[in-house]
């Protein structure tokens, strides 16, 4: 676990990295306790669908970059609203962050390609913060396939 954060007892955001026989995977939730107001929940609940949406959308042979641009074009943007950048999209595997993937909105444009069947990757190290103080963040890891995309990340 690298991270647990809960200002005034109102939420907690876990984000695990963790390896089994050399490979490594990476998942973020945002966890309510039960003081948490309804902005929060609400927020989380579009961002996580925004997710489950993009990731619907991946099959083999789609651009990693296209992936990357529906992700942003479709992200509601609020005015409270501050999105926390990084990866979008990037591989899991033998390594914490394995190729393909791609780099921060500021940084180099990374390795872009198309999807490929049997890829596994993870979309979305990226949060919503809000200027009264909340955060939530969502990260899925899933197979790319021929048809549907296979997700590994499952909620308790």
């Amino acid at each position: 676990m690298s991270r647990l954060y809960s200002p005034q007892g109102g939420r907690v955001v876990i984000d695990l990295h963790t390896g089994y026989q050399g490979y490594h995977a990476d998942m973020a939730r945002t966890i309510f306790l039960p003081d948490t107001g309804p902005e929060p929940r609400e927020a989380y609940a579009y961002f996580k669908g925004h997710v489950a949406e993009v990731i619907g959308r991946v099959k083999a042979g789609v651009a990693m970059q296209d992936v990357r641009r529906w992700f942003h074009q479709g992200f509601e943007r609020r005015e409270d609203w501050i999105p926390l950048t990084g990866p979008t999209l990037y591989g899991v595997g033998l390594k914490n962050f394995e190729l393909p993937a791609l780099e921060h909105p500021f940084e180099a444009t990374g390795y872009i390609q198309d999807t490929e069947a049997n890829m596994v990757l993870a979309l979305s190290n990226i949060g919503l913060y809000s200027k009264q103080g909340w955060g939530v963040r969502v990260e899925e890891t899933f197979v790319v396939t021929e048809g549907e995309p296979i997700i590994l990340t499952k909620d308790a």
